[in-house]
């Protein structure tokens, strides 16, 4: 960590140092082999976070050297590259499983902003965006702190519903593409529901844009095919959220 620290402009250091934290991490806990990939530019899989949070002796002492803290910096200096980007994540989801304190480091006013900004320069489908996506759903469950931090960002359902809104311009893209968005759509509405799970306010915010109708759309046959049954799930998810509230309905 104080070798990465020394070193924070060196883009190949910060991305071998957080792929280290990561392996090491991801074979400390319990059932790592459990954690899906995607395949990056070079035909390597990277990693992308777990769901569940698992946290043990190493990820606390990472905690204590401030890894979270590294990995942070290392986006900003860095954000253009794909797999240091997705390394960070899986660190810090690591890592929040561990420390409460650092779950709310993550989503502090400036980490959510970083998170926005990420969402907002990637394509749909980037390895880096789903890796985003999955490490804050998996950060904001069951915790209403964390819902409320997440969900009160500026811009952030924005950000989302515009993500959502770039799906219909892909009809052409190759299918690797297709699969990898297909993906990073699941994933939103996945983060949705968690977001808006017991949480009027956040219930308030994403029914005032586009985002139920575009759940609506994803649940619905089309002339061009369904959506995958990931997608349909976590879309209904979130639609099941939503009308539980009058307004809602």
């Amino acid at each position: 960590v104080g070798v990465a620290e020394q070193f924070s402009t060196c883009a190949a250091l910060q991305r071998y140092a957080l792929a280290l934290f990561a392996r090491a991490l991801a074979g400390a806990a319990p059932s790592a082999g459990s954690g899906a990939h995607l395949e990056g530019g070079d035909g390597e899989p990277d990693a992308v976070p777990m769901f569940s949070l698992k946290g043990g002796g190493l990820a606390r002492i990472l905690t204590r050297l401030n890894a979270a803290g590294l990995a942070v910096q290392a986006v900003k200096k860095h954000h253009a590259d794909g797999t240091l980007v997705v390394s960070a994540c899986q660190v810090m989801q690591s890592l929040a499983g561990a420390s409460k304190e650092v779950k709310l480091f993550m989503v502090s006013p400036d980490c959510c902003a970083l998170w926005n900004t990420l969402l907002v320069h990637s394509k749909l489908g980037d390895a880096a965006a789903l890796a985003t996506l999955c490490m804050l759903a998996a950060v904001v469950t069951d915790d209403s702190e964390i819902q409320d931090a997440v969900g009160s960002a500026p811009g952030w359902f924005g950000t989302l519903e515009r993500r959502l809104d770039a799906r219909k311009h892909s009809a052409h893209s190759g299918h690797n593409d297709l699969r990898l968005q297909e993906r990073e759509i699941s994933a939103i509405f996945g983060l949705l529901c968690r977001l808006t799970a017991r949480n009027m306010k956040n219930k308030h915010a994403c029914m005032s844009t586009n985002l139920p109708a575009h759940a609506v759309e994803c649940c619905r046959p089309s002339v061009d095919g369904a959506a995958s049954l990931a997608v349909r799930l976590a879309a209904g998810g979130l639609l099941v959220n939503l009308c539980a509230e009058e307004a809602g309905r």
